[in-house]
């Protein structure tokens, strides 16, 4: 059974996977930036005990949100909530 916290993080994933189909042609770097994360968060939630590559995550995570925040507050807004997600979990 999931507790709170590892379902709101699966529910962020396919939130992430929806909204980079709907990142625009020609955008191929910031998609493949957004399935890069998609994979280390299902990492994550396949090994939370991994505290180095959760780090890398949390690291991560800010330069991503800056990086959308102008052309994608959908997107923000979910990277924003895995953070606090993540944060709340003690990473």
């Amino acid at each position: 059974m999931l507790t709170m916290a590892e379902k709101s993080l699966h529910e962020s994933v396919q939130g992430l996977r929806s909204e980079m189909n709907r990142i625009g042609e020609g955008k191929d770097k910031k998609k493949e930036q957004i399935r890069e994360l998609i994979t280390d968060l299902e990492n994550h939630m396949q090994n939370p005990h991994d505290q180095q590559h959760s780090q890398k995550i949390v690291d991560s995570l800010p330069g991503l949100i800056s990086e959308f925040e102008m052309e994608h507050p959908r997107l923000t807004t979910i990277l924003n909530d895995i953070l606090v997600i993540l944060s709340n979990a003690g990473l």
